[in-house]
């Protein structure tokens, strides 16, 4: 979750971003129900509107445990990004006491989701928030499935552009040297990308929907 935050005569000012349409919402001590937005428990930020609908109670109980289990692999050890975040070995202590602790409260939630009995799945949210959720509420701790960015409903350009490098083989570094190279000014950049679509867009049996 993206705030920014500034102290002015006791109150601070936030800005929340959507990260589907791009809209800023900023204010003295606003709050995400202020902003109609919702965070995920990775961190997307989006508008109410994006929020996507489970009527699957075994599938959103899955969906909580796996999100836990997500969040503890981020101090996991073995995770080939764990090297970078190490300071020193009191940080990595640290790090590795933090993985097992919440792998441990992810075992003591599975148990708790697994011996209840729920209605339907907004029993299910209440009860499940105001036992275990830091925030008690939906608003902050939104399931990945019910979030647009990790469900894939909305794909962020930054994730489209790491799919086709890493798809094409390529590397980003070398990618902007190759465009500097070709390219001294962004308007001369922009038009090749516009005479390459309009390329593709003659091709014969060009279909917008399926290319």
């Amino acid at each position: 979750m993206k705030i920014r935050l500034g102290f002015v005569s006791n109150s601070s000012s936030s800005s929340f971003i959507c990260q589907v349409t791009g809209e800023v919402y900023s204010g003295y001590d606003a709050s995400l129900s202020d902003a109609c937005m919702y965070c995920c428990a990775v961190g997307h930020e989006f508008g109410e509107d994006f929020l996507i609908d489970v009527d699957d109670v075994d599938q959103l109980i899955s969906c909580l445990v796996d999100d836990k289990v997500a969040y503890a692999n981020e101090y996991n050890p073995d995770h080939p990004s764990f090297a970078h975040k190490i300071r020193d070995e009191q940080h990595r202590t640290y790090f590795v006491k933090r993985y097992h602790t919440i792998l441990e409260d992810a075992a003591e939630q599975r148990v708790w989701l697994t011996e209840q009995t729920f209605e339907h799945v907004d029993d299910l949210l209440e009860r499940y928030f105001d036992k275990y959720g830091e925030y008690g509420s939906l608003r902050y701790e939104v399931p990945s499935i019910m979030c647009p960015i990790c469900s894939v409903a909305h794909l962020r350009d930054q994730d489209l552009l790491a799919w086709l490098l890493a798809d094409q083989g390529l590397d980003r570094n070398d990618l902007v040297n190759k465009l500097k190279q070709r390219h001294s000014t962004l308007s001369s950049l922009r038009r090749e990308v516009d005479r390459k679509r309009s390329n593709e867009a003659s091709r014969p049996g060009f279909d917008l929907e399926h290319s």
